[in-house]
């Protein structure tokens, strides 16, 4: 057996993760972390608890929203998990919502399993190491597919791994980003086995279809909808491209049947997150996301300059005050630009250079909304993208690639010199021109010295193209030499500034008080303790949210009950947190929230000096690392009403909400078409009797409860409605009925029940099937024979 490509290939993965270990060398080696916890609320106003102290001078990435959108909710799945339970509704915010509609939190998606296997005070840096090794490896071996040398092939890798939309956008955005270079691997694999040459025998393609479609599959279970549509238009592209410039070679017709063979599978098998998603989208949630927003420019035009000169319009280093920091999908460096640049100067592999050159100008482009390329926002569903923030991974890749080529062309016996000067002429010129008319005192200092640095890298390149040039040194080792300095410039640019690692979920005390109570209760956290979504990861509840999209009835039911137009179309992320809930007590009371959660004494007197006048009514029950107030009339989780109106009118609903107000814990607002049964049932029940419920289990997708009930009524359980919970009562399925508009209840005629909600949505379990079927449809063109060979 020989075990020559086998060895290669572990030498080319064990050099990758050399490089990783280099260039995060505090976080592998020295106990330093990723997270941005400090930098965030979260349990506390200052983040983790205990970690007050853990901030580092100033924050090394662009945004710090994971510690709330990812860490909590990865946190929630891995105890389910390790309960046997795969969660599907999350019970904890917003009065519970579907977890398993929200597809951005790549549930399935195999990078993901770290978060479940490894302990929490490694799995957030283990995960965030392996988006870096896999996007430079799947890098390399998609150069090499392209039949690119080892230096051109290893460049393109540690640009894309180092590059700063990898390293200043940590979220789980990037892990469909990651998937590009497989899915032109596949894409091109297809295309080769498509060839018309007189050795292939082969039909249809079985391999290349499987291989493809298990592909798509992946960028689907990797999260976020934005770059899977991206990322996927983007090698459909690539495929058309492809079929060009092999037009004479390729049949064409067989390749576009399988590609579209690959699709039906690939979506197929990702049915069981995509039926839930969009459902989810299109019937249950909200979005922030205004009218024209593919034609929105998020980004000044002439601070393009800082994709090659990172920080050259900063007044100071990133501190926690959010000064402006440049392109906020981080930088693309100098020397990767050049090369990038330097590769467009002679056509390599049929125009494949050309090609990523087109598609960096569109996507740079976009995010910069200039004319020619803006129309683009207004086809349909490019009409609802945000390019400045979810572009930026896949121009960085395509960057890469072309960086790749630029090395594999001054390796080549072509002279490159004064090719090389274009770029550093226009570069110098640009930036002259800010530094000189366009100065800015209170930018100039830091101008100068991105400046001097690019100078610097920039004429240490050109002298290897020159000697290159001259034969003074050799074309591999001029390749060699630009690929170190390519590793030693976008090494420079990663800020050190990390927090000693630490546990983001330990045990805290007011989160076990908060747990002690004998029946469930809700809280809401303000003036940033107790911070949306810190409840998921500790399993309480919270009314407090922050997420992509929101539940569409909590959304309207706050904006019109609890906080007056409150969540709008302007791109914010949809989320109530940290602020004062006041005058609405008849409403929070419906919704059990029986303890507000606020910052410590001594903390508090600095946010808010009437804070206690506020809450005089309300008794400290907590004292310690935060304050607690209780909410003594707050409503039980389950109650039962004996009296209803029917509606099926929203407006309506929410007005009579308002006009209710404190009977609410003896009128219930029952969104359905009027039942004449159980009208005629209501009419003869008292306003009130000793009819009494009570939860006894409760887990992510299930609730218990033992009812009494004296006279007909509806047992309110004060949790977020969706058409996905089913309701039994002694084993016999109900209905469930919307109610308050927000809420769910069911009707119960006079007796004892055992009553059991189960969140069950039709759209997991028929995307479950879809998914088997399509899975078992790829793995048996997977071990369909080899194509034949002849003689």
């Amino acid at each position: 057996m020989n075990r020559a490509p086998f060895l290669r290939k572990l030498s080319v993965a064990l050099l990758f993760a050399a490089l990783l270990s280099t260039a995060f060398f505090d976080v592998v080696f020295f106990n330093r972390t990723f997270k941005v916890t400090t930098a965030n609320s979260q349990a506390f106003p200052y983040g983790a608890y205990l970690q007050e102290n853990n901030k580092p001078p100033f924050i090394p990435v662009n945004g710090t929203d994971t510690p709330v959108m990812e860490e909590p909710v990865y946190e929630f799945i891995k105890r389910n998990l390790w309960k046997g339970i795969l969660p599907l509704w999350n019970p904890h915010q917003a009065c519970g919502f579907s977890l398993i509609g929200m597809m951005e939190t790549a549930i399935f998606f195999p990078l993901t399993f770290i978060m479940y296997i490894f302990p929490e005070y490694y799995a957030w840096d283990l995960l965030i190491l392996g988006r870096f090794f896999f996007a430079g490896l799947l890098t390399y071996w998609l150069m090499r597919t392209l039949r690119n040398g080892v230096f051109p092939s290893l460049t393109a890798g540690v640009v894309f791994m180092l590059s700063g939309p990898m390293v200043l956008l940590q979220y789980w955005t990037a892990n469909v980003d990651i998937m590009a270079p497989v899915l032109l691997i596949s894409l091109e694999w297809l295309v080769q086995r498509t060839r018309r040459d007189k050795t292939q025998t082969e039909k249809v393609p079985f391999r290349p279809i499987a291989y493809l479609a298990i592909t798509i599959a992946l960028t689907f279970f990797a999260g976020h909808p934005e770059h899977v549509f991206l990322v996927n238009v983007f090698g459909f592209a690539f495929l058309v491209h492809r079929l060009f410039v092999f037009r004479n070679e390729v049949d064409w017709k067989k390749c576009l049947l399988s590609y579209a063979a690959a699709c039906v599978l690939g979506i197929g098998m990702s049915a069981i997150v995509l039926f839930p998603f969009l459902h989810t989208l299109f019937f249950e949630s909200w979005h922030g996301h205004p009218p024209g927003t593919g034609l929105l420019m998020e980004e000044q035009r002439p601070r393009a300059l800082t994709l090659a000169l990172p920080h050259f319009f900063q007044n100071v280093p990133l501190t926690y005050f959010w000064e402006f920091s440049g392109w906020w999908g981080g930088y693309l460096g100098t020397l990767p630009l050049a090369l990038a640049v330097l590769s467009l100067f002679s056509k390599q592999r049929r125009g494949m250079n050309y090609f990523l050159g087109a598609v960096v100008l569109i996507l740079i482009g976009k995010q910069y909304g200039l004319p020619v390329i803006n129309w683009l926002g207004y086809l349909p569903v490019f009409n609802v993208c945000r390019y400045a923030i979810h572009s930026p991974h896949l121009t960085a890749f395509c960057v890469a690639l072309l960086a790749g080529m630029g090395v594999r062309l001054l390796a080549s016996r072509r002279r490159v010199f004064l090719n090389g000067l274009w770029f550093a002429g226009t570069l110098a010129a640009i930036t002259a021109i800010h530094l000189t008319v366009l100065k800015a005192s209170s930018t100039i200092a830091l101008g100068w010295q991105a400046a001097l640095f690019a100078a610097g890298l920039l004429a240490a390149f050109q002298l290897i193209l020159f000697l290159k040039d001259r034969r003074i040194i050799r074309r591999q080792a001029a390749a060699l030499f630009v690929f170190l300095l390519v590793f030693c410039e976008l090494t420079s640019y990663i800020h050190r500034e990390r927090p000693a690692r630490f546990a983001s979920f330990p045990k805290i005390p007011y989160m076990d008080f908060l747990k002690s109570s004998p029946e469930r209760v809700r809280s809401y956290g303000m003036f940033w303790a107790f911070y949306p979504n810190t409840a998921t990861a500790f399993e309480v509840d919270d009314l407090g949210y922050f997420f992509g999209l929101a539940p569409k009835r909590y959304v309207e039911f706050v904006n019109r009950l609890i906080r007056k137009e409150h969540f709008k179309n302007d791109l914010r992320p949809p989320a109530l947190r940290a602020v004062p809930l006041e005058g609405r007590k008849p409403i929070l009371d419906l919704l059990n929230i029986r303890y507000i959660v606020a910052p410590s004494k001594d903390r508090l007197s600095r946010l808010l000096t009437n804070f206690a006048e506020i809450h005089a009514r309300e008794t400290t029950v907590y004292n310690g690392e935060v304050l607690i107030y209780q909410r003594p009339n707050a409503f039980p989780r389950a109650f039962v009403v004996h009296k209803a109106i029917f509606t099926q009118d929203t407006d309506k609903t929410l007005t009579l909400l308002e006009q209710i107000g404190p009977e609410l814990r003896r009128l219930a607002v029952i969104n359905h078409a009027v039942s004449p049964i159980i009208k005629t049932l209501l009419q003869d029940a008292p306003v009130e009797d000793g009819s009494r419920a009570s939860i006894t289990a409760y887990t992510a997708n299930e609730v218990r409860l033992e009812a009494v009930m004296e006279s007909a009524g509806f047992l309110v359980l004060s949790e977020a409605y969706h058409p996905g919970w089913r309701a039994y009562a002694n084993g016999r399925q109900i209905p469930v009925y919307q109610t308050n508009h927000l809420l769910r209840s069911v009707f119960l005629a006079p007796g004892r029940y055992d009553i059991k909600f189960v969140f069950a949505p039709q759209e997991f379990f028929a995307g479950a099937a879809v998914s088997a079927a399509c899975a078992a449809a790829v793995l048996l063109l997977g071990f369909l024979s080899r194509p034949r060979r002849r003689k």
